[in-house]
């Protein structure tokens, strides 16, 4: 349990470093970092998206798959 809360803090300590060499913080430079904003803003919402409809269709997938099995064994 000790070492474990070691390399935690070990890792906690890092992390700040990790930030610095964040290409869209430091690279600021006008309409470049704008793009890269926007780029990396529109790729999040993209990623949700895809997420969430796969989500959707999986879920209405095994709906369907569950109704049409209840619906033959009525007959």
């Amino acid at each position: 349990m000790h070492f474990c809360y070691r390399i935690f803090l070990v890792i906690l300590i890092l992390l700040p470093i990790q930030a610095i060499a964040c290409p869209y913080c430091f690279s600021s430079n006008g309409e470049d970092s704008i793009k890269a904003y926007i780029g990396t803003t529109l790729a999040l919402i993209a990623l949700l998206v895809v997420l969430f409809g796969s989500v959707a269709f999986f879920v209405y997938k095994n709906y369907k798959k569950a109704h049409s099995v209840g619906e033959s064994k009525e007959d």
